[in-house]
């Protein structure tokens, strides 16, 4: 389970160091707001838009779905489990607080 958590923070790390976004706007708290525990990835798409990237860990709807700001600066984590949300996080990168 920690290596797993380790892979997966080291995933978001490499995935807001070096990859846009397709969200822009809608990558915001007001919309992570919105996301409840148990909607579906397609309930969540409607909100955020396509994922920037997927890391699957049991399956194509397990795992955690990242969703990128255009500037890079911030993005929304969504931890799915059999299709539903389980988690979600803020992620603000470093760049931001500074």
């Amino acid at each position: 389970m920690k290596k797993t958590k380790k892979l997966i923070f080291a995933a978001l790390f490499i995935t807001i160091s070096l990859f846009g976004c397709s969200g822009g706007d809608a990558i915001n708290e007001e919309n992570l707001a919105k996301i409840e525990e148990g909607m579906t990835i397609a309930e969540v798409k409607e909100i955020l838009g396509e994922p920037t990237q997927v890391l699957t860990t049991a399956g194509p709807e397990t795992g955690h779905y990242i969703w990128l700001s255009s500037d890079r600066k911030h993005g929304i984590n969504i931890g799915f489990k059999n299709g539903r949300v389980g988690i979600k996080q803020w992620i603000e990168s470093k760049k931001a607080k500074d």
